[in-house]
């Protein structure tokens, strides 16, 4: 049999708030059915010709406060529905007064709570189940003792009634209702003689503990306790919520009197449900990677296969250019994975922002119908950052700002030197920062999307995953920075980034035959053989002589018989010694050997400190020519 839908009225007169709980109520369609108005008056129409479960208005309305729809009482003096009081206010005072006109709760509204509202009204209406009962129980007492016994002890909720204990340190039991065998497993001859701290979970105790001392202090006050555990006999926890009762002065009771449920199954259930959310997220995301990982696949093997047909070197060349570019755009896109991943710390070197800036604006809006109007202040702080995180971070942008475009604009890109002082913007550490501005003249941000434009999967776009402003947050408080914009509807977008200023010197270019000669022997470890055949043949252009290693076994063996100097040394190898445990048996054997740790995946805390595990320098795969060459020579010199 279908259960009845419970029936919810909301009072709201902002649309955005309304669309947002509109939305939360989706997953739930089958348990509630919504009613919005906008007004008092409408609510106070509708509610004379029907009574809904529970009502879900603002405190403040165009035409009245949210508590005045409250004054019709049924016989037993509550009101005839439950009132959920919203308010923009974190005020306790207006919590309190909104109590005292009768309303069962208030929340104030953020996304978080507008999004988690079903669960709220569900809690709500328990509450108000409870609150009832609790009601009807007073009048059953007041008639006869025993009709009262017999409704709580065949009650399946747990009622419970807790005296403070004569030390005045913990909660003793007065009375267990039978219901505690049902719930915990235990019999009341075997709780009574314990105290309440005995069975909660340590994790819940704090929480409870000050709910009741809180309570106390209020006689006849009625407080909520969400979602705390108690042992189960047989050793595991039991989710309970529900409601506690100050009737310290009530003749026959003194005693705070909890009224609680088993929400077990229920909580069970919810994280059944973020699962699947969750699982719906990560599916949007693959399909999204895998048809930009398809795009770029296409025109490398394009390129390669024009490359083998060319009848000359310049278009040869410029066939190989091309499929390169793609390559460099699949490393970008598996970086982006790896930022939204967990960890994703970056490997930072001392850079100039301006290099790196007009580097991937030139990329990023190659073939663009927009203006681009690069602006840098002489003189520009170096930064020490992930290269291609920022590079990231820069292209998301300079897209978003394009996307809002497509009749064409101006994108305006430019970097300045600041200094933060004490005046704490955004929590940034006082000190020298570079500010970047990323402006576009496009259609503006709408104030409904604001809050949440930095939320993972968000995205007003068809075909958008909703990672790219949430990889640009992301990367900006890795580096220790901080990103925020400024938007009107029709004017344009102004994006701007903080990054601590480094100090230290920003390295001078290389000679190029620098970078590309040097002499010694290079060991290169890694469990691919592709990848050392690759590492070969690059190394071996540039002079190196080199030796290879599919183990750290095998690489601490060859160390020994005849000394190279420098190990390139993946940091993951399966079923062997990784490149962490061989560099430290490598030094205790030789400290004189340059070590660089090579990986693609840069969550590992080696990648991005390095020095602190012993390690010389680090080659981010996949690596080029020019970058290989680098890493080496700064180790090795010109011999």
């Amino acid at each position: 049999m279908k259960k009845e839908r419970k029936n919810i009225l909301l009072v709201e007169d902002d649309r955005g708030h309304v669309e947002l709980i509109h939305r939360a109520f989706e997953y739930y369609r089958e348990t509630f059915c919504l009613t919005v108005a906008s007004r008092l008056e409408e609510a106070q129409a509708y509610l004379k010709e029907s009574l809904p479960h529970l009502v879900i208005a603002d405190l403040v309305l165009p035409d009245g406060r949210g508590t005045e729809l409250l004054p019709v009482k049924d016989i037993e003096e509550l009101p005839a529905f439950p009132l959920v009081v919203m308010t923009g206010y974190g005020d306790e005072q207006v919590a309190v007064d909104s109590l005292k006109a009768g309303a069962l709760d208030y929340v104030v509204k953020m996304d978080s709570t507008l999004k988690a509202m079903p669960r709220i009204a569900e809690r709500a209406m328990r509450q108000w189940d409870a609150i009832v009962d609790r009601k009807r129980m007073e009048v059953a007492l007041a008639e006869s003792e025993e009709k009262f016994r017999a409704l709580i002890e065949n009650a399946g909720d747990l009622i419970v009634i807790l005296a403070v204990t004569r030390e005045g340190q913990d909660w003793g039991y007065r009375y267990l209702s039978p219901a505690v065998v049902d719930i915990t497993g235990f019999t009341c001859n075997d709780i009574i003689p314990k105290a309440l701290s005995e069975l909660l979970h340590p994790d819940d105790k704090t929480m409870v503990y000050d709910i009741l001392s809180h309570a106390l202090q209020h006689a006849g006050i009625t407080l909520s306790i969400d979602n705390f555990r108690v042992r189960h006999k047989e050793g595991r926890w039991v989710n309970l919520e529900g409601l506690v009762t100050n009737m310290m002065e009530i003749a026959g009771v003194r005693g705070m009197v909890l009224n609680c449920r088993d929400v077990t199954r229920l909580r069970q259930m919810e994280e059944v449900v973020s699962r699947v959310q969750k699982l719906e997220s990560v599916g949007l995301l693959a399909g999204g990677i895998a048809h930009d990982f398809n795009n770029i696949l296409t025109v490398i093997l394009g390129n390669l296969d024009v490359a083998k047909k060319a009848d000359n070197k310049e278009k040869l060349l410029h066939n190989l250019d091309e499929a390169e570019k793609w390559v460099l755009r699949a490393r970008d896109l598996t970086q982006q994975l790896l930022t939204f991943a967990k960890g994703g710390a970056p490997v930072k070197e001392t850079a100039s922002i301006e290099e790196v800036i007009k580097d991937t604006v030139a990329f990023s809006l190659k073939g663009s119908n927009v203006s681009l109007k690069l602006d840098f202040q002489e003189d520009l702080y170096p930064v020490d950052i992930d290269r291609g995180q920022i590079s990231q971070v820069i292209h998301n942008l300079v897209i978003n700002a394009e996307e809002a475009m497509p009749d064409g604009g101006i994108i305006t890109v430019r970097a300045l030197n600041t200094v933060i002082g004490q005046e704490d913007i955004y929590g940034l550490t006082p000190g020298k920062y570079i500010k970047i501005e990323v402006r576009d003249q496009g259609i503006g941000i709408s104030p409904l999307n604001r809050e949440k434009i930095f939320d993972p999967y968000f995205t007003t776009k068809k075909k958008g995953s909703g990672l790219g402003l949430s990889i640009v947050h992301s990367v900006i408080t890795k580096h220790n920075g901080a990103v925020d914009f400024q938007s009107k509807p029709d004017e344009g977008t102004l994006f701007f980034i903080y990054l601590p200023a480094s100090e230290k010197q920003k390295p001078g270019p290389l000679d190029e035959e620098e970078i590309m000669g040097g002499e010694g022997k290079i060991l290169v470890v890694d469990d691919e053989e592709s990848i050392r055949e690759v590492a070969t043949l690059l190394l071996e252009s540039l002079g190196y002589k080199v030796v290879t290693a599919e183990s750290g076994e095998e690489a601490f063996e060859i160390c020994k018989k005849e000394v190279p100097d420098a190990v390139i040394l993946d940091l993951t190898i399966p079923d062997g010694v990784g490149g962490k445990e061989t560099a430290e048996k490598i030094r205790e054997f030789n400290k004189n050997i340059k070590l660089i740790v090579s990986s693609g995946y840069s969550n590992d805390p080696v990648m991005s400190r390095y020095k602190e595990f012993g390690f010389d320098d680090v080659l981010v795969k996949p690596y080029k020519l020019e970058q290989i060459g680098k890493v080496v020579y700064r180790l090795l010199g010109k011999k």
